[in-house]
Protein backbone atom coordinates (compact mmCIF):
# COMPACT_ATOMS: atom_id res chain seq x y z
CA UNK A 1 0.00 0.00 0.00
CA UNK A 2 1.48 3.48 -0.94
CA UNK A 3 2.40 5.94 1.79
CA UNK A 4 0.47 9.21 1.74
CA UNK A 5 2.19 12.30 3.12
CA UNK A 6 0.07 15.28 4.11
CA UNK A 7 1.60 18.72 4.72
CA UNK A 8 -0.02 21.93 5.83
CA UNK A 9 1.40 25.12 4.34
CA UNK A 10 0.52 28.53 5.75
CA UNK A 11 1.39 31.81 4.04
CA UNK A 12 1.53 35.09 5.88
CA UNK A 13 1.71 38.59 4.41
CA UNK A 14 3.67 41.13 6.43
CA UNK A 15 3.32 44.85 5.70
CA UNK A 16 5.53 47.60 7.08
CA UNK A 17 4.37 51.21 6.85
CA UNK A 18 7.37 53.48 7.28
CA UNK A 19 7.54 57.23 7.68
CA UNK A 20 10.33 59.21 6.06
CA UNK A 21 12.07 59.46 9.45
CA UNK A 22 11.87 55.67 9.89
CA UNK A 23 13.39 55.10 6.43
CA UNK A 24 16.26 57.45 7.33
CA UNK A 25 16.75 55.62 10.64
CA UNK A 26 17.01 52.31 8.76
CA UNK A 27 19.60 53.78 6.40
CA UNK A 28 21.56 55.18 9.34
CA UNK A 29 21.56 51.69 10.83
CA UNK A 30 23.43 50.59 7.70
CA UNK A 31 26.26 53.06 8.46
CA UNK A 32 24.95 55.70 6.07
CA UNK A 33 25.65 59.30 7.08
CA UNK A 34 22.09 60.62 6.77
CA UNK A 35 21.51 63.94 8.59
CA UNK A 36 18.34 64.74 10.55
CA UNK A 37 17.39 67.25 7.82
CA UNK A 38 17.00 64.50 5.20
CA UNK A 39 13.64 64.18 3.45
CA UNK A 40 12.14 61.13 1.76
CA UNK A 41 9.83 61.28 -1.24
CA UNK A 42 8.58 59.37 -4.28
CA UNK A 43 7.95 60.94 -7.69
CA UNK A 44 4.48 60.03 -8.91
CA UNK A 45 4.51 59.04 -12.59
CA UNK A 46 2.79 61.55 -14.88
CA UNK A 47 0.17 60.98 -17.52
CA UNK A 48 -2.56 59.32 -15.51
CA UNK A 49 -4.79 59.33 -12.47
CA UNK A 50 -2.80 57.73 -9.65
CA UNK A 51 -5.37 58.54 -6.94
CA UNK A 52 -5.49 55.71 -4.38
CA UNK A 53 -3.05 53.67 -6.47
CA UNK A 54 -0.40 51.59 -4.74
CA UNK A 55 2.91 52.25 -6.48
CA UNK A 56 5.46 49.46 -6.76
CA UNK A 57 8.74 50.96 -5.56
CA UNK A 58 11.45 49.72 -7.89
CA UNK A 59 13.84 51.09 -10.50
CA UNK A 60 11.05 53.03 -12.26
CA UNK A 61 9.55 54.53 -9.06
CA UNK A 62 12.38 54.68 -6.51
CA UNK A 63 12.27 56.07 -2.99
CA UNK A 64 14.37 59.24 -3.00
CA UNK A 65 16.27 60.42 0.09
CA UNK A 66 17.69 63.93 -0.18
CA UNK A 67 19.33 66.58 1.99
CA UNK A 68 21.36 69.76 1.63
CA UNK A 69 24.92 70.04 2.83
CA UNK A 70 26.77 73.29 3.42
CA UNK A 71 30.44 73.13 2.49
CA UNK A 72 32.58 75.97 3.77
CA UNK A 73 35.90 76.90 2.25
CA UNK A 74 38.56 79.27 3.55
CA UNK A 75 39.28 82.32 1.47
Amino acid sequence: MPTVEIKTETKQTVTMRLTGAEICDLLRGQARAIPATARVYINIPGGGDYSSTRLDVDVDVPVIVTWTEVVEADG
